[in-house]
Parts: structure tokens; sequence; C-alpha cells
């Protein structure tokens, strides 16, 4: 059976001595689109097959039931407003997570809002709580582009009250990520899961994006957010396209966070017809976009684990990417690397590129679901709750 997007099998059959709760506080899960949701949609419905209790409480998006329930996992979803969702959800989630705390024996969250309603949940059951630390930026906040450095200072100070607030342990999904926390002997890698199945070239065929036979395409896919370098790409297209006027850049683009779509459109309109813009697409159709093209572009000024650039990789497709943080931890030799904020870097690797057959380096690197589960259950073992 299915629910909020998540494939749920029946559980299995354990003694109520044996069979354990746990409450998931997060600010986005299934069917909302990205990385993460499908991460914690997968490590719930393990935990539920496995017989035990998941209680997850999330903020509602459209479409989605504001309660589900089926084998084991069931999910509350609390009506926040579109605008600052997250902030409303961390203050809005308080009283349904102290409630729900109650209930469990471990309670699981990550950075960065979805913490505050946790934390003080269990803090007040006494339970004990893990967070996944997806990313720590810590002074690069002040460095992103277009961020007002005094909006960076607040959020640098936000990002380090949430990662002090004192958790029984740390998950993160890099050892990258571990080594910028304020104890990283607390901490514990657990890689974060890819579905190599749903990513297998053989299983998708490239998508015909009307353009001429022989044009050179280079891709972004993701979110606009201060992070990911979307400028940094911006500035290095309007150089490729001055030395391959027949290339194209397609960009698959999210409208959120809004503001910062707001204020990339325009940049990407102004490469006239050497940019296709195109909204997000649903996450079964993203391989046939992937697959038209010659090479995917990751521009991130820092990644924590680096999910576009590991699914473009699964995929067979040939990746550039940025160093200095996760994804060159995790695609050695794999990938092809460029320092970050180089534009002109970037633009020679994307010319590079148009002259050599696409031919991507195989990803050997298994980060499987079933890795995942084992690394997370290790940890909630090690704080006391026998699994």
């Amino acid at each position: 059976m299915r629910i909020a997007g998540c494939r749920i099998v029946s559980s299995g059959i354990l003694t109520d001595a044996h069979r354990r709760r746990f409450l998931f506080v997060l600010e986005y899960f299934p069917p909302h689109i990205g990385g993460v949701e499908v991460l914690f949609g997968e490590l719930a419905a393990e935990l539920a097959r496995r017989g035990h209790e998941v209680e997850v409480l999330t903020s509602a998006g459209p479409g989605a039931a504001r309660y589900e329930r089926a084998g084991g996992l069931t999910i509350h979803r609390i009506a926040t407003p579109s605008i600052a969702r997250r902030y409303l959800f961390m203050l809005l989630a308080i009283p349904r997570a102290i409630r729900a705390a109650r209930r469990a024996d471990l309670v699981h969250t990550t950075t960065y809002n979805a913490a505050i309603p946790a934390w003080i949940a269990a803090r007040l059951a006494r339970k004990p709580i893990v967070i996944t630390a997806h990313e720590v930026f810590g002074r690069q906040w002040q460095e992103m582009p277009g961020m007002n450095p005094l909006v960076g200072w607040a959020y640098r100070l936000f990002e380090g009250f949430v990662l002090r607030l004192g958790y029984a342990h740390v998950i993160t999904p890099s050892d990258f990520t571990r080594r910028r926390l304020p104890d990283p002997s607390r901490a514990t890698t657990v890689h974060n899961a890819v579905d190599h199945a749903f990513w297998a070239p053989r299983r998708h065929r490239a998508r015909d994006l009307g353009l001429p036979p022989g044009t050179f395409v280079y891709l972004y896919f993701g979110r606009p957010g201060v992070s990911k370098g979307v400028e940094v790409l911006i500035e290095a297209a309007d150089r490729v396209r001055k030395e391959l006027p027949a290339s194209r850049l397609v960009m698959i683009l999210s409208r959120e966070p809004a503001g910062q779509y707001r204020r990339l459109r325009p940049r990407i309109a102004a490469l006239g017809e050497h940019a296709i813009l195109l909204d997000s697409v649903a996450r079964d159709d993203l391989p046939s976009y992937l697959l038209a093209t010659n090479c995917v572009v990751v521009p991130s000024l820092s990644e924590g684990f680096g999910y576009s650039a590991v699914e473009a990789a699964a995929l067979g497709c040939p990746v550039i990417a940025t160093s200095g943080h996760a994804t060159e931890e995790l695609l050695s030799g794999v990938a092809t690397f460029v320092p970050q904020r180089d534009a002109q870097a970037l633009a020679v690797a994307i010319i590079e590129a148009s002259r050599r057959p696409r031919t991507p380096a195989p990803l050997e690197r298994q980060f499987t679901p079933e890795a995942h589960a084992r690394g997370v259950i290790d940890v909630y073992r090690r704080v006391g709750v026998d699994v």
C-alpha cells in the first residue's frame, strides 16, 4: 500500500516489548518533492516494515491529506500559510510535537526550523532526540550572493543555536558536513540514500527537447537557493554562448525560494535564446531531461551531500561540479571539478565538455536506502533505543 508518496510494506510481527515508537518532526515530507523528503520517506517506511510505529509531524502542502495512517506509519500535516511556511511551522508544530513526544521512544528531526519544536518536545517528555544536519554553512552565510550581511549574520547565529541545543547524537550525510559541526565527536556520518534502481539509465529514454541535432546542451536542475551558485552559472553561460553560439543551457528551476527566483529570472532572460527556463518537473520525468543533455552542471557554493550531482552521475550523465564540499568527497574520480564562484573556470569546463564525447565515468559507489537505514538504526541503538 502507499501513503504520502511512500510505499509501505506490511509490518513485521513484534511484541509490544520490542515494538518502538518514533516521532519524526520534519519541515517537509512526501508528497512534497525533494531529496530529503524521499530520504525520510524511505526511512519511515523501513521502520514501519520492521513492525515499529512511526509518527510524522510535518507541514501541509497543496493536495496532501492532513492525516494519513497505514502500516505503522501515521502522518499529521499542520496547516501552515505559504508565506514564511518554515518559520510558522516552527511555532505551530510545538503543541502537537509535545503531545506526540510523550508517546515516542525517540524523536528524530532535521536542520533547521523543525529542530526547535522537536527539541522542546523531547526535552519536556525526557526522550532522546537525534538530529540529521544536512548542511552546515557557518561563516559562509555572510558570503552568500545577494544576501544582506546582517541577514547572513542572523542565519549564522540561528544555525549555531540549533546545532548547539544538545542532542543525544547528530547524523550527517558526509564527512565534510560532520567536520563543520561545533562538536564532530558527537556525530556519525551516514550517507544519504539514492534510489539507484530508479536512476538506472536503462529505465529511461532521452526526451526530445526540440533542438537542432548536434546542439550542445548543458543542464542545471534544482532550487535557486543562495548556496546553489546559480548566479555563477548564469555568468559562465554568458561566456559560453559567445564561444558556442549554437549551445543551449536548460534550467529546470524550482520557484522556491520565491524571492531568489524572482531575482534570478531577469538575469536568465538576459541570456536570450541561449537559456531555456523550465519549471520543476515530476520526479519520474526528470531522468528523461537529464539524458537529453551533454552534461549536468552543479555550481554549488556548498553541499552537505549533493543529491543533484550524485543522482545525475548514477544516471550516467557527465557532471561538472564545484570543489571544496561534499560533492567532491562523494564523486572523486567521477565528476569534473572547478573552483567555487569561478565563472571563468566553469565556462572553460563547459566548453571543454563540448569537445569530448559523452562518456561519463561509471558511478561504482552505491548509496542505498538499506545502508542508510542500517546506519540510522545503529545511531538509535547507540543512544539507548533498542531497535
